[in-house]
């Protein structure tokens, strides 16, 4: 999964909540912290469970880690 969040809280935080949201596992960051490895455990559609993360979980984290610096 792409990430676009850029403050390392934000990430912390999205991986904490995926992992602990049923059925998935957040599994690797990339190296260079821009995309995400999920484990799921019953997947219908991998572009609907992307834009669910993101408009649910990302776009918060990333309104409210905004005003902090990077």
């Amino acid at each position: 999964m792409p990430l676009d969040a850029e403050h390392e809280l934000a990430t912390t935080a999205l991986i904490s909540i995926v992992s602990l949201s049923p059925g998935t596992l957040c599994a690797e960051l990339s190296d260079d912290r821009r995309s995400l490895l999920v484990h799921v455990l019953d997947l219908d559609d991998e572009a609907a469970l992307v834009a669910r993360i993101k408009s649910r979980y990302e776009t918060p984290l990333k309104e409210i880690f905004l005003c902090l610096p990077s």
